[in-house]
């Protein structure tokens, strides 16, 4: 989509953008056409169509891309408007997720969401996983709770460390620095 178009978007109520881009959504075949508008939704989707976007999100049988645009507008709702309540069925969903786009956002949704004790369950796993860029992305977001990450397991931590990857090893220092910073300094926030 041209920077054009999105300006077009973004001028047009959000509310009615957000139907069309949805309506739009439910009739177009080509998976480009259908990733493009996606991409678009994500940055105009109104909170009056979360739970349509959340069922799209939800669908097993969905474009995998079309999942992780939309959810990246849900992520956008969670700062203000979307909650747990909201967002725990995405989350249960993504939990089983075998698409490594969609184990990635995993992380970055829970990390957008108010942080929970149960939140350490969700993402720790994901440090194991054998994508890179999702172990990374459940690096980064444990690393904004240092309280959470010293609860890791130490005994993913020590795999973290002694990996052969360069970048597994770079998500162990970044949990390391945070835990670090949390035992020089005031205690972080995790509940």
């Amino acid at each position: 989509m041209s920077e054009d178009l999105l300006g077009v978007a973004r001028a047009w109520s959000r509310p009615k953008m957000s139907r069309a881009l949805l309506d739009a959504l439910a009739v177009l075949e080509s998976d480009r056409e259908r990733e493009h508008t996606a991409w678009l939704l994500k940055r105009t989707l109104a909170v009056e169509h979360a739970a349509e976007v959340i069922a799209i999100v939800v669908d097993v049988d969905e474009d995998p891309q079309v999942r992780s645009w939309l959810i990246e507008g849900l992520e956008r709702l969670a700062h203000d408007e979307l909650g747990w309540h909201e967002l725990g069925r995405v989350v249960t969903a993504l939990t089983a997720e075998r698409d490594r786009l969609l184990r990635s956002r995993l992380a970055t949704l829970v990390g957008e969401l108010p942080w929970r004790t149960t939140s350490l369950a969700i993402v720790e796993p994901l440090l194991l996983d054998d994508n890179r860029e999702t172990v990374s992305t459940a690096a980064s977001v444990l690393a904004r709770h240092p309280d959470a990450a010293a609860r890791v397991d130490p005994a993913i931590m020590e795999r973290l460390r002694t990996s052969q990857v360069s970048g597994l090893r770079f998500s162990a220092k970044i949990l390391d620095e945070a835990v670090r910073r949390t035992q020089s300094g005031p205690a972080g926030s995790d509940v």
